[in-house]
């Protein structure tokens, strides 16, 4: 055994388990962990915060993939995954000028993805990685042609390194400014 920043590792690598959530608790855990990024770390004010509980979780959670990155039975990073066959998008039909970007993909071969985050002190490992690859294969396993997120200024440069287009700046009515990003897929 190891020690990579604080991490017990063996030959050098971190032992996680990335998986769709499948329990009431890993999903809590998820949510909990994205009212810590941003609430608590960041200081946005999203509308589906519960400061009792401590957890984001909008609507569109019911009809969602929910990720999760587990290090130690922890959820250490989390996605989620709206497949638009399956979901009423609300305010990102407009918002991710979909009409205009997707065509005729929408919605059965569209997608949304939300909410990719990483606990801090997880933030440089290879995580981040593992669970965007399990994003991404999910999309091709639905067909999807066209995935939508929004990112901030720190994480376009992820998103361009793993092939997401930026399709311009936009104004979420939580977030704030950011670019809309689109990925493209073959089936």
């Amino acid at each position: 055994m190891n020690k990579l920043n604080g991490h017990a590792t063996l030959n050098n690598q971190l032992f996680f388990k990335v998986k769709i959530a499948e329990t009431n608790e890993e999903r809590e855990q998820a949510f909990k962990l994205r009212y810590e990024i941003f609430v608590e770390e960041i200081g946005y004010k999203p509308n589906h915060a519960d400061h009792i509980k401590k957890t984001i979780q909008e609507p569109l959670d019911d009809s969602a993939i929910i990720w999760v990155g587990i290090y130690n039975e922890q959820v250490i990073a989390t996605a989620r995954i709206n497949l638009c066959k399956n979901s009423d998008i609300g305010f990102y039909y407009d918002l991710y000028r979909i009409k205009e970007l997707a065509g005729d993909a929408y919605p059965l071969n569209t997608a949304l993805s939300n909410y990719l985050v990483v606990k801090k002190e997880f933030r440089g490992s290879p995580i981040i990685l593992y669970l965007f690859k399990a994003v991404e294969q999910e999309l091709i396993d639905h067909k999807i042609k066209y995935d939508f997120l929004d990112c901030e200024d720190y994480m376009l440069p992820f998103y361009l390194k793993v092939g997401y287009e930026n399709m311009g700046d936009l104004d979420h009515p939580e977030f704030g400014y950011g670019y809309l990003m689109r990925g493209c897929f073959k089936s």
